[in-house]
């Protein structure tokens, strides 16, 4: 398991930044799903301030959270694209672990 999920940690963005990962490794990080949940529970999280938030009493709510979408390379638009990708990849990683499996059960049977 460690092996799988140490490149989703590291392509994440959590521990380092997407743009100091190697250009010849960045394209991994499309392949990773922990990179989309992040992004999408980070938009959950930090877009929309909350519920119980008055501007008419505390003023103005600055955007202190645009640094923090920059330094992840999120964009709040496209939530609904991070979901598709999830669960794309969902469904790619199912269809080929079924190709594998019935591959492994063919060779059994043969």
């Amino acid at each position: 398991v460690p092996i799988l999920f140490s490149p989703q940690l590291l392509f994440a963005g959590l521990f380092i930044r997407s743009d100091d990962i190697p250009s010849f490794l960045r394209w991994a990080q499309y392949l990773c799903s922990l990179k989309y949940g992040v992004n999408l529970a980070t938009i959950a999280e930090f877009k929309d301030p909350p519920a119980e938030f008055r501007p008419e009493i505390y003023g103005p709510l600055p955007q202190p959270y645009a640094p923090l979408f920059d330094s992840l390379n999120i964009d709040p638009g496209l939530t609904a694209a991070y979901a598709g990708v999830m669960a794309g990849l969902f469904v790619a990683f199912r269809c080929v672990g079924l190709a594998i499996l019935v591959r492994k059960a063919q060779h059994f049977e043969g």
